[in-house]
This record gives structure tokens, C-alpha cells and sequence, in this order.
């Protein structure tokens, strides 16, 4: 098989030439120069020969399972093939599973059948009235007791005769598969006969040739395979009991397989979509025992052992006869019995070992790779270690657990989510502990990791170092939480407090992370050097500062790289391999989407390791609750109230320089307000902190991120192949800001409550230009304003002058007053300095959605209600009409319908009559490829009959591919002729086509299609369009109290109305708009210096204030009104004897030169 002759006979091996060309691939590395290895005769006559079948080697015990009903001819052909087959004396059990229904030729004929390799049994399903089908053989009819594994074979399969001694070298060769730890830790569910050619897990299926991929003499797959493979009886075991769990209801209803709707890649998924396994074709397979088997191996992260031969040899294949498995997308074929199918799929039957081949299979598979060598590929044929796929499974799993959680706060009930848990228990393979908690990192590490000494740290700024006192002596019983700090100040503390959570959930001391200075890791500072230590300290008292914890020289026995549900938080290791010096530890993946005190003790409460590294812990702890979901609260309060309060204290040197800034602030009014001016991308420390030039140099670019250092990374980098040169590609498509996280999450099923509750409520994270001028006019008058801004983020200059006359108020920075006053202020002392006298503030403008915003009205509240001063007045970013519309089309295009049997109407594209306006849609795209909602397509149509009109749009890249398509539904009351429609479709998920494959910005083509075609239809109708628009709105407005209650349509005009004003225009202050309070309303608003965030002059202006209320423009001069009547008129005159000139030309049976004109 590998060569071109067999020895002596000077003739060449047959080889199966694929349809493109032979493969030629490199010959496997044959480990002849390894002395130790036994070495294989160059001549053999019989597999016996081979020391896997010496009497003192223990053979796996093997129960043969053939599945029969009426396919006599094929069936007799694997029976001859098992009878010829070689088995060195062995006894090797066959049991022939009959279903009912069954012919009765077939049954006489197993009756008859004679097996001499050992016993064999005939059960008969007739007998007991039922009929199994395919799935419920290999479910019901294969469960054994013992230490037996299984190789079941339906009817169309044949095997080679060196089959068994495949199964048993292999099985020899990674370990004895009789030992359930061992295979469970080595993720191995069984050994394949066979090679696959196809990627039958995407749809279309594709060509995968394993010799393209490596050059291995066997490789690790995850995707189990049907036509002959040893399962291994443990792991059998294990998925009959998930197979029993995973289809009962609400996951599975068997009933949806015989109304399942649509074919090929239209074909409707089934079952509950929140536990089905992500991109994979077998989501729609019905009357299949596969896709649950597929199920398995992915959550669990399992793989399977095939071998890689030339031209895809195997030691079984398939002729995939005529049955109810062998139909495209799953239909049944009408039943051929005693023919064989002629037809034979290539890419499915592959060439079987023949006896003739010992010599050369021998040599090639005598020295199998060790097993941690074996190439690994997962479901989606993709190389990727088996960490990896464990890791990825696991997450998957904690991800079903997070759905049984989150109907039950949905009210479905306890019983669902005990479900869900049940499930993600068997799922997993890593049931739930007791009081005493697991550890799941050893559980998704396919070896344990090597223990290693740290490397010596980098030299960093000392002279931001602090003094170390000299640590406490450690007696070696302490166990120790450690985490990396995130940039940003108010990040950072919501941080320290999910830690200090942590720490008392795990009985672990407090390692207290520093603050990154510049957001970087060159520049850390103690906490203790900012902010006073001692308030916390009293409430956390087993804790110590990460320069006292590297005194100890510890190190964890691994990392773990949290991935939690903020889809922006990627897990990095930048500050552990910088300032711990643990660059030479290995990492893990670890979910966290459930991160409430349970789930912590579940995943790391027994972990003995005396340091416990977490990537990062924002947004990674969601309070404390019971084993049945009930909040325990007393914790709760302690999290909630007593902690938060405890954690910022400014130093007594601080505190007298607030007083001083505050006394100025108050000098003109009394009052004074605080302007977070928030930049989720950019925050840092401090506002006044430099970035220092080259201070990531020695970092790779890939892993920097100023708003978020220690949560930035590819996914699993850490676990990239050693043969790649560079790390794994990151395939997912983050969201381009924080914000526009926040904003796809609002609309994502599985988003968290608070995100969703505050969008509905208008609440701005965007704080763009168009939101700062609207919103400053909220602002009391003459109050000074104090600008707390983000990074290096200012308030632009016109637009600050011109509030500032408008408010007659004085808008200051911390520097300016520092200035003024004189006061020496220390680089440490700025970031305590600046949110302390923003927190003194009489009136608060915040951005809802930012950490720091909270953080300072956390404290605002905290001073009020220990009466330390009045409450504070609290207004948050509002946000303003900012629809999104594309043009897509503007002009009016006609179609002559021509008679077709399709209903095709016309196309737009490059190399077409007509093209589309804008084919750069690319802004209105958000992180998940799809149009950021709420997305609609917004068109008018007119029609000259009504039996014939616009059916199908079709936006896409390709043919029904990558892009939008959908039917277009008739307007309010139905088609009228000779009547302009406008119609509005909203888009759901449900109409993409691989939203994440298209390029949306180079959408340039568009199929229209109309309804009711007929081949022989007369001709003269048409259809014309005009104003296609694709529309994109973050304009969450709520009318009154509450999220709104107004329909879609009633709060959005169309997008032909809209008229977004020109750049020259936005510095030109608006006529006639109602005053606030102290201020211009609609004057603010020019200032903003992008078009995309001013509501159109047409529009009526809304804006909100504290309460929800709303305001609307005075109404137009009287003398436009005058102008736009005579103007209407004039108009009107002229465009109607336009009209009756085409009314006449189409009495006159007048056509146009083209049948697709404009």
C-alpha cells in the first residue's frame, strides 16, 4: 500500500484514482533507526506471527454486533467478509441483531449462517413485536456487562481480513482500554477501520483527504465513525447513559423528526437550541444515533483513533446501500434487497486492506506514534490539541448548566433547572461535588502539569515600588488567591471586590494585585501607595499585596484563563508573565459563565494547589447563593452593602486636598457638578497618567490592550500546535468597542438582565459628541463643572465654550484647579484625587454602563447615607435618534415581468444593467455579522397586477449564499395596483446566510424575484422599486415610564424622510427650539461634530430628562410653511401632467428599449 510494486510479483498495488487526480502523499516515517523497537520481518506470511498475538499478551475482548433486516445480499457479504477475516484462534462472540419487520429469507438465513471464531447468537426483535430501526439497534441492542467492548457493523459495510488485528495492535499499542481512568484521561472513545474522505459535519459536505492534512500513520478525530469502529465498552457505556438523558424532554422530542421542515442547507435543526453543539451539520440528522454520539464526544472533548493510509486504505468501508440512511439530507431510498447498489460514492467507499498487503501494512503501523503524538482535528476538521477540544467541551457544558439557571430566573420552574444541571453533570463527565467542592482543572488537562520555578520578573519602574516590609513567615499551610488587575479604576475595583468574594467562598488569602498606571504592566504602583489600606484590611484581614506575595517565591501549578460572558474580555497572561515572572507555566481554559458562589466551590474548592491564578475576575463573580438557587442573604449583604464600602479610603493627604478643590469648586453657587466623560476603550488609571513611550515594546502587539490588559488573548493560544509557527488564528469576530458589546448583547437571547433593562431604558453607553451636546443641557445652571474624563479623552473645545455660555457655567479639569490653587500634588495621589472630588459633586452626570461611574456613585450614596452630606442629584447619558440608513438603492427601476418558470424579475450586480448604490455596508455590521439591530430593509414597490408581485429579495454575496434573504410580506391591506407600497421588513436571525463569512463591504448584488410564475404567463405586467434602504437603530427611546409600548412603526419614520444635516451645517446653532432651564435645548446639539448622531429637521426632536419626560421643537416659521404650500403646488402641476403622459403611453401599449430600465 505504501509502495508502488508488491514484493515478487512486479505488478503494482490498484490504487483509487479520484475524480480531480491520484494523491501521492510522503510515505509515514518508519522509525528504523530506534534499536529498541522490535523489528519487523521484511517477508510475513500471517498476522499470527505478529507479539500482539503471543500467548502472554493480553487480547481486549471484542463483541461483534451485526444489524440485519432486509438487505440479504449486502448482508451476506459482510457475513463472509467476518468469517474470512483473520483472528489467530481467538474467540471472538458475534451477536446478529434482526429487527422486526425483518424478511424471512434473513432470519433463515442468520439461523443457517455458520461462525467457527466463537459463539454466536441470533435475537430476534419479531418475537418481541417491535421494530428498533436503525437507531434503536444501536442503542438498545448493544449494551454489555464487564470489561467487553463493542464493533458494530450495519449490512452495507465490509471489512478487510486484517481488521482484527488492527483493533488489537491498537488497542495494545495506547494502553489497555479495559481501564476506564486511563481512557477516560486519554479522551479515547474508540479505534475506526476506517479513513473518512468527507467533512460530513459541514453542509455542503466537503473533501478531507487525512494524508493532506498530516502525514501521521494514524490521527485523532472528533467525530465518531458508523461504518465499522471498536467502541470502547466504558465510554460506551457512559454515552447510553447521556443518550438516555440528552433525549428527553424539554432537550428532544422524537415527534419533530416526521414534521421537520425544509432540505439541504434550509433543513430545520432539531431539538432544544439551547443544548445543540455549535456550526455542526448533524443538528438536523434525524432517525440518527450519530448526531447524539457527536453530541457526546464534543462535550466532553473525546476523539477517535483512525489510521491514514494512501488513497484512504482501510480496514472497512461502506456501499452505503439502498436504505433509510443512504438518501441525501436523510430521506429513504427505496429498498433494493438482493442487488447490490451499483452506484458507489468515491468519497464514501474507499478501498479495503487485502491479504496481499501484510507485508507493507505491517511495517508501516508496527511502530504507531505514542498517542500524545497523534495528530488531534476537531469536529470541524481543524488541528487542534486535545486540551483544547476538552476545554472547549467543558465551556459548552457550563453553558447548558447557565441555561438550566437562567429559565429558572425566567420562572420555568426548579424541576427545568435541576434538568439542565442533570444534564450538563452527564454531559461533562465531571458530575457536581458535595460540601467539599471540586477541582475541574485537573479534570480538562490530559496530563498533569509539570511543576516548574518562576523566572525572575520583570525589571520594572522601581521607583513606583513602594518599600516591601519583610513578608510574614509562611508555615507552608496557606493557600493563596491570586488575579490579574484590569486597567481601568473603576474595573479594577469591581475586581478587588469579586476577589475578596472569592477568597471567602474558597477560604483562600487575598493577594492584592497592583494598579496599572498607565494600562500597562511596566508601571505598576501598590495599592497601598494610592489608597489607604487599613479599612480593608479590617475586613479582609487574611490578605497581603502582590510584593509581599512574590517575597514567597510560590508559583501556581497552572493558570487559569477565565472566558466569561462579556464578550470583550478575552483571558490573557500578560501581567502574571511580566510581574510574577510565570512565563514558563502552562495555562487552562476555564469557563465562567456561572459564577456564583456554588459554581466557585464547584469548580475550584477542592483544588489543593497552594495558589489558585485567575486570569482576570471582572465580570466573574455574581454573588453568593444556596445549592437550590436561593440567595443566601446574609453573604449577599456583606457582597452588596458592607464590602464595596470598605474597599476605597483616600489617604489622609489626599483628603486634604479634596477639601481644597471642593471649597473651590463651590465658590460661585454653592454646588458644583461632576462630568464622567467616559471612554470604555481607553480608560486608565487616571486621566492625568502618561502613556510611557515604549513601555510595551517587549510586549507582542497581539497582546496589548490599554482598556483591558489582563483580558486580552487570542482563545487558546496557549495551546497551539508546536508544529504551527504561529499561535491558532482568533476566528471569533469581537465587538468593535465595549459598547457595541453591550448593545449586541441587549439583543442576544442569552444577554444579562441589567444590560437589557438599561438599553430599554435609553440609557447611552456611546457618549459620542451628539450625546454630550443633548445631554449637557440637563445640567443646573451657573454651577461649576467638573470634568472627570477617561484616558486621555477631553471635552472638545467649541462644544465646552459654547455649553459654557450656554449654562453660564465654568467647565474645569483637575489639573486647572490644581493650578490655580497651588497645590503639590504627588504622581500616586492623581487617580484618588480626581474621583474623590468628583464623588463631592451636588450633581452627577454618569455613564450607566462604566465601572468607574459606578464606582463614584457608589461613594457618592455612601457619604450620603452615613450623613456625611446631602444626597447627591443623579442624571445618567441619554441617548439620542442615531437610525443608521443605507441607501441601497434610491432611483425608481422597472421590471417587465418575462415569462419564466423561477419568477425571476432582475438582478443588480457588477456586471449587470442595473447596480446598487452603496455596497459598503460594513458600519452597520456589527461583531456577530449580522446588521446591528433593530435591522430592517425598508422599500417601496408598485404593481400592475396584483396576482404577480415582489416575492423574494434575495441580498446576497453569492447565490442564496452569505448575505439576507426573505419573502416580502404584502403591505396593510394588501396589493393594490398601480399603487406605491412602502414596506418595512424587519430582520431576523433566521433569514442570514453565514453572516460571519459575508463581506459585507462588498455587497454589490441584489435578486428580485415575483410571485406566482408561469412559464406560458402573457406579457405586460411589471413592477417598479424605488427607496431601498438597509436600516440600522440604537435609538432605545421609552415614551413616558418604563421601555416603551409604542410599536416599531409608530416611533421609526422611514428612511427616505430622514435627512441627516450636512457637516457644513453642524456648527450653526438651530432657530426656534424651546429653552431649558438655564440653557439652549437644540444650540448644544449643533456642536456635535458627527452626522450620524443629529436627529434629521425633519424629524420631531425628543429629548429626556431625569424622569423620562420628553420634549418637542417649536414648530417651523411661518414663512417657510408659506413657502413649502406654493412650492407643493407648483410641483404637483408639473408631476401630474407627467403622469398622465405615462398613463397614456401605457394605454398605448408604448414599451421601454430595455426591459430592466430606469
Amino acid at each position: 500500500i505504501l509502495a508502488s510494486t508488491q514484493p515478487g510479483d512486479g505488478e503494482p498495488l490498484s490504487t483509487l484514482t479520484t475524480p480531480e487526480s491520484t494523491l501521492h502523499v510522503p510515505l509515514p516515517l518508519l522509525r528504523s533507526a530506534d534499536k529498541t523497537q522490535p523489528v519487523v520481518p521484511e517477508f510475513i506470511s500471517t498476522i499470527c506471527e505478529m507479539s500482539v498475538f503471543n500467548s502472554d499478551v493480553k487480547r481486549t475482548k471484542i463483541v461483534l454486533f451485526v444489524f440485519a433486516w432486509r438487505r440479504m445480499a449486502s448482508l451476506m457479504r459482510l457475513l463472509r467478509a467476518l468469517e474470512d477475516a483473520e483472528y489467530c484462534g481467538d474467540k471472538v462472540p458475534l451477536r446478529i441483531i434482526v429487527d422486526g419487520g425483518a424478511l424471512e429469507s434473513v432470519k433463515e438465513a442468520m439461523h443457517a449462517f455458520k461462525w467457527t471464531h466463537g459463539s454466536k447468537d441470533v435475537f430476534m426483535y419479531d418475537r418481541a413485536g417491535v421494530s428498533l430501526g436503525i437507531r434503536g439497534m444501536w442503542i438498545n441492542a448493544t449494551e454489555l456487562p464487564g470489561e467487553q467492548h463493542i464493533l458494530p457493523l450495519e449490512d452495507d459495510i465490509e471489512v478487510s481480513p486484517l481488521y482484527y488485528w488492527w483493533v488489537q495492535h491498537t488497542a495494545h499499542a495506547y494502553g489497555s482500554i479495559d481501564d476506564k481512568t486511563l481512557m477516560a484521561k486519554r479522551r479515547l472513545v474508540g479505534i475506526s477501520l476506517y479513513t473518512p474522505r468527507l467533512n460530513e459535519i459541514r453542509y455542503p459536505q466537503v473533501k478531507w483527504l487525512p494524508q493532506k492534512a498530516t502525514d501521521a500513520v494514524a490521527f485523532r478525530l472528533q467525530v465518531p465513525c458508523s461504518w465499522g469502529a471498536l467502541f470502547i465498552g466504558s465510554m460506551w457505556k457512559e454515552f447510553i447513559k447521556f443518550y438516555h438523558m440528552r433525549v428527553r424532554p424539554p432537550f428532544f422530542n422524537f415527534s419533530q423528526e416526521a414534521t421537520q421542515r425544509g432540505v439541504g442547507k434550509a433543513r430545520e435543526p432539531l431539538g432544544n437550541p439551547h443544548v445543540r453543539i455549535p456550526s455542526s451539520r448533524s443538528n438536523v440528522w434525524p432517525r440518527s444515533w450519530k448526531r447524539f454520539m457527536i453530541d457526546f464526544m464534543y462535550g466532553r472533548g473525546l476523539v477517535m483513533v483512525y489510521p491514514n493510509m494512501l488513497n484512504q486504505r482501510s480496514f472497512s468501508t461502506t456501499y452505503m446501500e439502498r436504505g433509510g440512511h443512504s438518501g441525501k439530507d436523510g430521506k429513504v431510498e427505496s429498498l433494493q434487497v438482493n442487488s447490490l447498489r451499483s452506484d458507489i460514492d468515491p468519497l464514501k467507499t474507499v478501498p479495503l486492506v487485502q491479504m496481499q498487503d501484510i507485508s507493507k501494512v505491517l511495517k508501516a503501523f508496527a511502530h504507531l506514534p505514542p498517542y500524545e503524538e497523534l495528530p488531534v482535528f476537531n469536529l470541524q476538521h481543524e488541528p487542534r490539541t486535545l486540551d483544547a477540544l476538552v476545554q472547549q467541551g467543558f465551556a459548552f457544558t457550563e453553558k447548558v448548566r447557565w441555561w438550566g439557571s437562567r429559565l429558572y430566573e425566567l420562572k420555568h420552574g426548579l424541576h427545568v433547572r435541576a434538568k439542565y444541571f442533570k444534564l450538563a453533570d452527564i454531559w461533562s463527565g465531571l458530575p457536581s461535588p458535595k460540601q467539599e467542592g471540586g477541582c475541574a482543572m485537573l479534570h480538562l488537562l490530559s496530563a498533569p502539569p509539570r511543576v516548574v520555578a518562576p523566572l525572575p520578573p520583570v525589571e520594572l519602574d522601581s521607583s513606583k515600588r513602594p518599600a516591601v516590609a519583610p513578608s510574614e513567615v509562611d508555615d507552608g499551610s496557606r493557600q493563596f488567591l491570586v488575579y490579574q488587575p484590569p486597567s481601568g479604576l473603576g474595573e479594577w475595583f469591581v475586581s478587588l471586590r469579586n476577589a475578596a468574594a472569592l477568597a471567602r467562598v474558597l477560604k483562600r488569602t487575598l493577594v492584592i494585585p497592583h494598579l496599572l498606571w498607565d494600562g500597562g504592566v511596566t508601571s505598576p504602583v501598590a495599592f497601598s501607595s494610592i489608597f489607604d489600606l487599613a479599612p480593608l484590611r479590617r475586613l479582609v484581614a487574611d490578605s497581603l499585596e502582590m510584593d509581599e506575595f512574590l517575597k514567597l517565591r510560590l508559583a501556581p501549578m497552572s493558570l487559569v484563563l477565565l472566558h466569561v460572558k462579556d464578550p470583550r474580555l478575552v483571558p490573557s497572561r500578560l501581567y502574571f508573565d511580566a510581574v510574577a515572572g510565570w512565563s514558563n507555566l502552562s495555562a487552562t481554559h476555564m469557563p465562567a459563565q456561572n459564577c456564583y458562589s456554588i459554581d466557585v466551590t464547584r469548580l475550584y474548592g477542592g483544588c489543593s494547589d497552594r495558589v489558585l491564578a485567575l486570569s482576570h475576575l471582572y465580570a466573574a463573580f455574581e454573588g453568593f447563593q444556596t445549592t437550590y438557587g436561593v440567595t443566601d442573604e446574609e453573604t449577599t449583604w456583606w457582597f452588596r452593602e458592607i464590602l464595596p464600602d470598605l474597599l476605597i479610603h483616600d489617604l489622609p493627604a489626599v483628603k486634604r486636598k479634596v477639601a481644597e478643590t471642593t471649597r473651590r469648586l463651590r465658590l460661585e453657587t454653592g454646588n458644583f457638578t461632576c462630568v464622567h466623560l467616559s471612554a470604555p476603550d481607553s480608560a486608565v488609571i487616571n486621566s492625568r497618567a502618561p502613556l510611557t513611550p515604549g513601555s510595551e515594546s517587549a510586549v507582542p502587539e497581539t497582546q496589548i490592550d490599554v482598556a483591558q490588559p489582563a483580558a486580552r488573548s487570542v482563545p487558546f493560544a496557549s495551546n497551539a500546535l508546536p508544529s504551527l509557527p504561529d499561535t491558532l488564528p482568533n476566528t471569533l469576530r469581537q465587538p468593535s468597542t465595549v459598547c457595541d458589546g453591550y448593545d449586541a448583547e441587549a439583543s442576544a437571547e442569552g444577554g444579562r438582565h441589567w444590560v437589557k433593562q438599561m438599553t430599554a431604558q435609553g440609557l447611552a453607553c456611546h457618549v459620542t459628541e451628539g450625546v454630550i451636546a443633548s445631554n449637557l443641557a440637563r445640567l443646573p445652571p451657573k454651577d461649576t463643572v467638573f470634568v472627570l474624563a477617561d484616558g486621555q479623552r477631553a471635552l472638545p473645545e467649541e462644544l465646552m465654550e459654547r455649553a459654557s455660555a450656554t449654562l453660564n457655567a465654568e467647565f474645569v479639569h483637575i489639573g486647572d484647579v490644581v493650578a490655580l490653587l497651588g497645590l503639590d500634588v504627588r504622581t500616586v495621589e492623581w487617580p484618588a484625587l480626581e474621583q474623590a472630588v468628583c464623588v463631592e459633586a451636588n450633581t452627577l452626570l454618569l455613564n450607566a454602563f462604566s465601572p468607574l461611574s459606578a464606582l463614584v456613585q457608589r461613594r457618592a450614596r455612601s457619604l450620603a447615607k452615613n450623613g456625611l452630606r446631602r444626597p447627591a442629584r443623579l442624571l445618567s447619558w441619554m441617548r439620542v435618534d442615531s437610525d443608521a440608513c443605507m441607501p441601497l438603492f434610491t432611483r425608481t427601476a422597472r421590471f417587465d415581468i418575462q415569462p419564466n418558470r423561477f419568477g425571476i424579475l432582475g438582478q443588480f450586480g457588477p456586471e449587470r444593467k442595473l447596480q446598487l448604490q452603496t455596497v459598503n455596508v460594513s458600519s452597520l455590521i456589527g461583531w456577530d455579522g449580522k446588521v446591528i439591530p433593530n435591522a430592517t430593509v425598508e422599500l417601496e414597490v408598485y404593481v400592475s397586477n396584483a396576482s404577480h408581485v415582489l416575492h423574494i429579495f434575495e441580498y446576497t454575496k453569492e447565490n442564496n449564499l452569505k448575505g439576507l434573504q426573505f419573502q416580502i410580506p404584502p403591505p396593510a391591506g394588501g396589493w393594490r395596483i398601480h399603487t406605491w407600497h412602502a414596506i418595512v421588513v424587519h430582520i431576523p436571525d433566521s433569514i442570514y446566510s453565514f453572516p460571519m463569512s459575508t463581506p459585507w463591504d462588498e455587497m454589490d448584488r441584489l435578486e428580485l424575484y415575483y410571485k406566482n410564475p408561469r412559464p406560458s404567463q402573457p406579457k405586460g405586467d411589471y413592477i417598479r422599486i424605488r427607496n431601498v434602504f438597509l436600516r440600522s437603530t440604537r435609538s432605545y427611546h421609552a415614551r413616558g415610564h418604563g421601555g416603551g409600548g409604542q410599536d416599531f412603526n409608530e416611533r421609526y419614520r422611514p428612511c427616505r424622510e430622514i435627512s441627516l444635516m450636512p457637516a457644513s451645517q453642524l456648527n450653526k446653532p438651530q432657530q426656534g427650539a424651546k429653552r431649558r432651564t438655564g440653557g439652549g435645548l437644540r444650540e448644544l446639539a449643533g456642536a456635535a461634530s458627527s452626522a450620524s448622531d443629529i436627529v434629521a429637521a425633519a424629524e420631531v426632536v425628543t429629548t429626556f430628562d431625569v424622569a423620562g419626560s420628553y420634549e418637542e421643537a417649536s414648530a417651523p416659521p411661518k414663512n417657510l410653511i408659506i413657502l413649502l404650500l406654493v412650492s407643493s403646488a407648483m410641483c404637483g402641476f408639473f408631476v401630474g401632467g407627467a403622469w398622465r403622459l405615462v398613463r397614456a403611453a401605457d394605454r398605448g401599449g408604448a414599451r421601454a428599449t430595455s426591459s430592466n430600465e430606469i
